[in-house]
C-alpha cells in the first residue's frame, strides 16, 4: 500500500522524458492534489508509462480547476500511458470556486503525438462535486488532442455520481470523449457504463461524445443502460467521423440519443434504444442510420439488473447491417464473435444467452434464483 495520508500531493507521480515505469499491484489511496489525487502521469519526449493491475481508491482532486480524482494524465511529446486492469473507485473531484470539475475516476488528455490505452479497467462509485458549475465525465474523461491513437475499451464505468445545482451541466455522469481539432482517431469498444447519475436537479448525459477537426471517434459494441436523463449526446463537427455502432441502450428516464451530426460522417447503427421516454433527437447535415431496433422491448435476460443480454425470440437477433460505415467491431461486448449466423446481432451482444437461473446468480438477490430462464 501507497498512504499519502491526504498531504498536498499525488501519491504516485512521474515527470519523465524517457525510459519506460511500470507500476503493478499497489493499493494507491489518500492522495489529495488540484490534479491527480492518486496518479499523475505528465510525459515529455518518448517515455512510457504503466499503471496495472492496482487499487486506486480514496483519492481526491480539489482546486477551482481539478480533475482525475483517480487517474491523471497529460503529457506532451509522444509520451504513451497503458492503464490496465486497475480497479479505481471511490475517488473524489470537487471545485471549490466557479469552475467546472473532470474525471472523478480517470482524465486522460493526450497532446502532440501522445497516446494512451486503457482496457479492463473498474471505475466505480467517483464523486464529482461542481456547486456552480460544468460536470464533465465524472466516471471518465477522455480529451484526445493528439495525432496518435488511443483505446478504451473492455472497461466497467459503473456507480459514478455528479452533484450540481439546477442550471448547470453534466456533460457526461458516466463520461464524456472529445476527439478535437487536432486529433486523429479514439476508439471505445465493449465497455458497460451502467447507472451513473446526477443527484442534483438538472438534466444531463450519462455519455457524451463530441469530435471535430479531422479526427475520428469511434464507439461500439458496449452497453449504456441505468443513468442519468439523456443517454447519449453525440456532436460532430468540421470533417470530423463520429461512428456509433451496436450499442445498447437502455432505461433512461428522458432521451436516448441527442445527436447532433455536423461532421463528415456521423452514423448510428445496430443500435437499440430502449425504455427511454423520446427514442432520439437526430438533426444535422449528415447523420446517417441503419439497422437500429428502436422503442421495441428486445427480450433481455435481466433488465431489472441492466443485464442487456438477449433472450431467445428477441427482435433484435439477425436483425442488423452487416456492413455499417466502417465496419462491424472485431467482437461483442463480451468477446465473442461478433457475427453468427450470418447476420449481426443488433446492439452490444451476439447470440442469446441462456444462464441456468434468470437471475445469473450476479445481483445477489435470492429471489430471483428460482426463476429459470426459458
Amino acid at each position: 500500500m501507497i498512504d499519502g495520508s491526504g498531504l498536498n500531493d499525488p501519491v504516485v507521480a512521474f515527470y519523465t522524458d524517457g525510459g519506460s515505469v511500470l507500476v503493478d499491484g499497489f493499493t494507491i489511496t489518500r492522495g489529495f492534489q488540484a490534479t491527480g489525487g492518486g496518479v499523475s502521469v505528465r510525459l515529455t519526449g518518448d517515455a512510457e508509462v504503466t499503471v496495472s493491475n492496482n487499487r486506486i481508491i480514496g483519492n481526491t482532486a480539489s482546486s477551482t480547476v481539478p480533475g482525475g480524482g483517480g487517474v491523471y494524465f497529460w503529457p506532451s511529446g509522444n509520451g504513451r500511458f497503458f492503464l490496465l486492469d486497475n480497479l479505481i473507485s471511490g475517488n473524489t473531484v470537487v471545485n471549490t470556486g466557479s469552475g467546472g470539475v473532470s474525471g472523478g475516476g480517470v482524465m486522460l488528455h493526450p497532446q502532440d503525438a501522445s497516446s494512451f490505452t486503457a482496457t479492463g479497467n473498474r471505475i466505480e462509485n467517483h464523486v464529482c462535486t461542481a456547486p456552480t458549475h460544468t460536470a464533465y465525465g465524472c466516471g471518465a474523461y477522455l480529451y484526445h488532442d493528439s495525432t496518435g491513437s488511443s483505446e478504451f475499451s473492455d472497461n466497467v464505468i459503473k456507480r459514478n455520481r455528479t452533484e450540481t445545482a439546477a442550471g448547470d451541466e453534466v456533460e457526461g455522469a458516466g463520461g464524456q470523449l472529445i476527439v478535437s481539432s487536432n486529433g486523429n482517431s479514439l476508439t471505445a469498444r465493449r465497455n458497460l457504463w451502467i447507472d451513473n447519475r446526477d443527484v442534483g436537479t438538472q438534466e444531463g448525459y450519462h455519455v457524451k461524445f463530441t469530435c471535430s477537426g479531422t479526427g475520428t471517434l469511434v464507439s461500439s459494441d458496449s452497453v449504456i443502460a441505468g443513468g442519468a436523463d439523456i443517454s447519449v449526446g453525440a456532436w460532430s463537427y468540421d470533417t470530423s467521423t463520429l461512428r456509433l455502432t451496436n450499442l445498447t441502450i437502455f432505461d433512461h428516464a428522458d432521451l436516448g440519443v441527442h445527436y447532433r451530426g455536423f461532421g463528415t460522417e456521423s452514423t448510428l447503427y445496430n443500435t437499440i434504444v430502449y425504455a427511454s421516454a423520446t427514442l432520439t433527437d437526430l438533426s444535422g447535415t449528415n447523420v446517417t442510420t441503419g439497422g437500429n431496433l428502436l422503442g421495441i422491448d428486445p427480450l433481455f435476460i435481466g433488465p431489472g439488473y441492466w443485464d442487456c443480454h438477449l433472450r431467445a425470440g428477441s427482435p433484435a437477433l439477425d436483425a442488423g447491417d452487416n456492413s455499417p460505415p466502417g465496419g462491424l467491431g472485431p467482437t461483442d461486448a463480451d468477446g465473442n464473435p461478433r457475427v453468427l449466423g450470418g447476420v449481426v446481432d443488433v446492439g452490444a451482444y451476439e447470440g442469446v444467452l441462456t444462464p441456468l437461473f434468470e437471475d445469473g446468480f450476479e445481483s445477489g438477490s435470492t429471489s430471483a434464483w428460482s426463476l429459470v430462464a426459458p
